[in-house]
């Protein structure tokens, strides 16, 4: 059956975002899996914070306690398997005229809000990796639209509405970041700021502890 303008709009969306966290999966998994953690390890994927040479010597020379490269290592396994849904899944759901395609959305959708949430807040990642907070979402809008074109008459004005207004939202708060307006947000929540973190400073301080000191804990 052929697809669509917004269906393919949809299908190519959420192929390139799935591409993209499949990658993200081998950058952040195998260097985690091995407790490398630093700028070159599985924090590489702060390229963005990394440009700044006093980040990058922090996290550098930082000595993690063992075994803190596996809860990295379930993170970067959890975005490779929502690549393999966004980039498979719901391009046939999609083809198939599923019912359920917007909602096998959520999945990729959410796990970039808290990308967005974690990394762009805060200016950690740089532009292709912010890209795929637009990339996502107008995929999940043209899935919807996909949706309601051919469910339309089963369809309430509540669901497809919120099936459009959902992802837009992420849009809009994306553009607020941008803008630089959603450091107010974080204020307002009693949250720290990427200047409020610049201001801190390197942490310093972090002795391994050996053979008489380790055994006295």
């Amino acid at each position: 059956m052929a697809l669509s303008t917004v269906e393919i709009v949809a299908v190519v969306c959420m192929i390139e975002w799935g591409i993209i966290h499949v990658a993200a999966f081998f950058m952040i998994s195998f260097p985690a899996w091995s407790d490398k953690l630093g700028a070159s390890g599985a924090y590489g994927a702060y390229d963005l914070l990394l440009q700044d040479d006093k980040y990058k010597k922090e996290y550098d020379e930082a000595k993690h306690p063992r075994l803190s490269g596996k809860i990295l290592w379930q993170h970067g396994f959890n975005l490779g398997w929502c690549g393999l849904f966004a980039g498979v899944g719901v391009p046939l759901c999609i083809f198939y005229e599923n019912r359920m395609a917007w909602v096998m959305t959520l999945v990729p959708f959410l796990a970039d809000v808290g990308y967005f949430v974690a990394f762009d807040l805060f200016k950690l990642g740089g532009g292709m990796a912010q890209a795929q907070t637009y990339i996502v979402s107008i995929g999940s809008i043209m899935t919807a639209l996909s949706v309601h074109d051919h469910w339309g008459p089963l369809q309430s004005d509540s669901e497809f509405y919120i099936t459009i207004i959902l992802p837009s939202l992420l849009i809009f708060f994306g553009l607020l970041e941008k803008l630089e307006l959603t450091d107010s947000l974080l204020k307002c929540c009693g949250a720290n700021t990427k200047a409020d973190y610049d201001a801190m400073g390197p942490r310093v301080g972090n002795e391994v502890l050996q053979g008489g000191d380790a055994d006295a804990l």
